[in-house]
């Protein structure tokens, strides 16, 4: 095969200045919205929107901590950094 067809294993090589900038602005803007949510839901008494909001804040956490558990489980013992 050609070398240069881009076939190869993706390489992530660490997190650049732009990926660190990008990762913060969705950080901001999740925690922006669970703010704007959270407030909402306490001024229109609504433990609908309260909870929503703490869904929307803590479930992508909660996904990401079970994966890491998942893989890290399948892992030889004493290969995590």
């Amino acid at each position: 095969m050609d070398k240069d067809c881009g076939c190869g294993a993706a390489v992530f090589a660490g997190m650049s200045v732009s990926y660190k900038r990008v990762l913060w602005i969705v950080i901001t803007i999740n925690a922006a919205m669970f703010l704007v949510e959270m407030v909402a839901g306490v001024h229109g008494q609504s433990v609908a929107l309260q909870a929503d909001a703490l869904d929307f804040a803590f479930a992508p956490a909660m996904r990401m901590s079970a994966r890491f558990g998942f893989v890290a489980g399948m892992m030889p013992s004493g290969t995590l950094p």
